[in-house]
Parts: C-alpha cells; structure tokens; sequence
C-alpha cells in the first residue's frame, strides 16, 4: 500500500486558474462538483512509492474526461510526462483546457483516440512506467486494450468498487496478458488496485472489437481461448 503524503504545494493562484478551467466539466457533469482539494486528495490515492522514487517516467491517463487525474498527478510528480488519452473529442479539448492553466504543455499531451487505437501502435506498446485509470469502463476492456501499454514492471492502477475489484480478480491476467494484481489498498477518497507487468506483451492483444463483445476477457479462461 501506498504511504500516505500530504499534497505537493501547488501555488493558489495556479489551482484558481484550474478551478476555472474546468468550470465546463463541473456544469455538464464530467467531473462531479467536489472541491478541488478533494479531488486533489483521491488523485494521490493513485501514486505508487516506486512511481515517486522514479527519475521520470512515461504516464498514461485512460479514458482521461476532462483530464482530472492525470493533470493533478502532473503536478503531484514533478518530473513525470503524461499521455491524457480519452475517446470523446469534447472531453479532450476540456483536459487541453486544464493542461493549459496548470502551466503543464511542456510534459502534457492530450491525444483524442480509443485506447486500443493507442494500444496498437508500435511507438506506444509497452511504452509506458505507469498507467492510471479512474471511470474507464468495463473492466475486461480496459484490461485488453490498456494493458499492452505498460513496459515490463509497469503498473496500471484503478480505482475501483468492491464490484470491480471482483472483475479484476477474476481475471485470467498473467495467462492472457502477461500482467498480474500486485496490490490494494484505501485511503479515505477511495479504493485502488495495482496490475504490473511481469512478462511481455500478448501479440493478439488487443482483439477486435466485436471479438471483445464476444467474449470478454474475463469469460476466456472458462471457455479455454
């Protein structure tokens, strides 16, 4: 688990340009209408101690909205570059937004495409130190499409329901794609897990769209694929 830290210092004139900025998120929804500091808080709910530790490293923000995490994770890892990555051309000009006001456009890409289109190019597979997902979606899909992203001793980490996690338990993740659950924990903003890679990246990952539909990946062990 984690050790708990208290928030980076952020300059308040810096959080009111963020607060701004992401006035349009709150009105349609995107990212709720907690405070800021408590958005700042389950943010770094999400950092692993080796994720401190590091020099650098490459990031990657799945299914990013308006941007949330991975730009509070920015500024929360000074030294880190990030990948926002979201499907939805409108949430991604919201994240360009924040990006902007918090000052980040030197570390800070916003990329507007599906995760398993950035899965599939070769500059990106097992491109990335760490991978942080907040609302993707099913959990099966993200495993498949998000996953291939991560370099071997890469963690993706998610934050998930009692629900979710069950998913992720179930799961046949070192088998199909040579990742596995390394960790849980809670913090008082919310529960997480970690999934590191531990061997290379499954070639046939990821399937086609309608194969997922089929048959998602948490259903293949039992039907040997």
């Amino acid at each position: 688990m984690p050790a708990p830290r208290p928030l980076a210092q952020v300059e308040p004139e810096l959080l009111r340009r963020l607060e701004e900025a992401w006035e349009p998120a709150r009105a349609a929804g995107v990212i709720g209408h907690s405070s800021l500091e408590a958005l700042r808080l389950h943010s770094t709910g999400f950092i692993l101690d080796a994720w401190r530790g590091m020099p650098g490293g490459e990031f990657v923000d799945c299914g990013a909205g308006a941007g949330l995490v991975g730009v509070l994770l920015a500024l929360e890892l000074p030294a880190s570059r990030w990948t926002l990555v979201d499907a939805s051309e409108r949430r991604c000009d919201m994240a360009a937004r924040a990006v902007v006001a918090a000052g980040l456009t030197a570390r800070v890409v916003v990329e507007h495409s599906p995760i398993e289109g950035v899965a599939s190019r070769s500059d990106a597979r097992e491109a990335f130190d760490g991978m942080v997902a907040r609302l993707f979606g099913p959990a099966s899909e993200l495993a498949e499409c998000g996953l291939p992203l991560l370099r071997t001793g890469g963690s993706l980490v998610v934050s998930v329901s009692a629900e979710t996690r069950r998913q992720w338990e179930g799961m046949p993740l070192r088998a199909r794609t040579g990742c596995e659950l390394s960790g849980q924990w809670s913090t008082q903003h919310g529960s997480f897990i970690s999934i590191t890679r531990v061997r290379g990246a499954p070639a046939g990952l990821p399937r086609r769209r309608a194969a997922r539909r089929r048959v998602p990946l948490m259903q293949e062990e039992s039907q040997q694929l």
